[in-house]
């Protein structure tokens, strides 16, 4: 989409702008005064009804133990989303990002700084909140005001 006037335009740097959270994301790159999608995705959260991820351990008509287990679907869920976000970022077109702004909110930015490549790491620049539902312009206007 074409940048309107009255935003940056990017007339000549290439700009990546991400705006992800810990289970979601949004890429988009500009240059030359348009906006373009480079991809999204979201890693979907497995939803349980009453017991199904519950465990109860005993024996001999004793309970010893029992509770949620939350643990293993939460590793999982991290994993996929760090496997989706490498692979968004290596299908990225092969050009040379001038700036990088990472829109985030602050307990989902370690980890998506540690998955980020050196190359992008260099002229990075952190926007702290959550913008995943935030529309283009709203993103454009957000960097504008970090420049």
């Amino acid at each position: 989409m074409k940048i309107p006037t009255g935003f940056p335009q990017f007339k000549k740097e290439n700009v990546l702008i991400i705006a992800a959270s810990s289970h979601e994301a949004k890429l988009y790159t500009a240059s030359e005064g348009e906006l373009r999608e480079a991809g999204s995705f979201a890693v979907k959260t497995p939803e349980f009804s009453d017991k199904e991820a519950f465990y109860k351990r005993g024996g001999g008509h004793q309970t010893y133990g029992f509770g949620a287990s939350l643990e293993k679907p939460k590793r999982k869920i991290d994993k996929e989303f760090d496997a989706e976000f490498r692979k968004i970022i290596g299908s990225l077109p092969k050009m040379k990002f001038n700036r990088v702004f990472l829109l985030s909110p602050s307990f989902a930015r370690k980890n998506l700084l540690s998955l980020l490549p050196a190359t992008l790491k260099e002229n990075l620049t952190d926007i702290d909140g959550n913008y995943l539902n935030a529309r283009p312009l709203e993103l454009i206007g957000l960097v504008g005001k970090a420049l």
